[in-house]
């Protein structure tokens, strides 16, 4: 079926077009929530109030992006939100806790797969985490960001570059037996 048909569908309330915009797009919807939300639970609940403003503000889409684009955008939103309900996201100095002074290293990085590096992101503080995977994976710059959290640009870029040396730590910490010395 068409995206403009689907969107028709949705729009007249139609809840079985309803469902197979949820089925189309709901994997790869929830593997962004699991990215902010260690939580299972949590990441649901992102991810079903997420669709919930999708279908309500779907009369706002005007089709200049692709659609999951557009659902991606609230999705991240969502989760955020769902992030800021539950817990104050923490933007401070863990430098003691990993080793992440060390801005040159002796070893070059491996190869480590995708849901490797979604594993040691779970590692990270949740205020880390998120601006990481923001940034990094969601592709948003330092001003969305910024107004996303409520923090300044130079917050943001702060901890991205704090997250990526603790990630960097975490990978030698991990994946030690992968490292070949330069």
């Amino acid at each position: 079926m068409n995206e403009a048909r689907l969107i028709s569908g949705c729009l007249e309330h139609d809840r079985v077009y309803q469902k197979m915009l949820y089925d189309r797009y709901s994997k790869q919807m929830y593997a962004i929530c699991l990215r902010y939300h260690r939580d299972s639970d949590l990441a649901n609940e992102a991810l079903q109030r997420g669709f919930i403003k999708v279908y309500e503000k779907l009369s706002a889409y005007k089709g200049k992006n692709q659609l999951s684009g557009w659902i991606r955008s609230i999705i991240i939103r969502t989760c955020i939100d769902v992030l800021k309900e539950r817990q104050k996201l923490q933007y401070e100095v863990i430098d003691q806790q990993y080793d992440i002074t060390d801005t040159q290293t002796e070893y070059e990085q491996p190869e480590i797969g995708f849901q490797d590096m979604l594993t040691l992101l779970d590692k990270l503080p949740d205020g880390y985490r998120a601006v990481f995977s923001m940034y990094v994976l969601d592709g948003l710059s330092h001003n969305e960001i910024a107004q996303l959290l409520k923090i300044t640009p130079s917050t943001s870029r702060s901890q991205l570059a704090k997250s990526r040396k603790m990630m960097q730590a975490l990978v030698k910490r991990h994946f030690s037996h992968l490292l070949i010395k330069e």
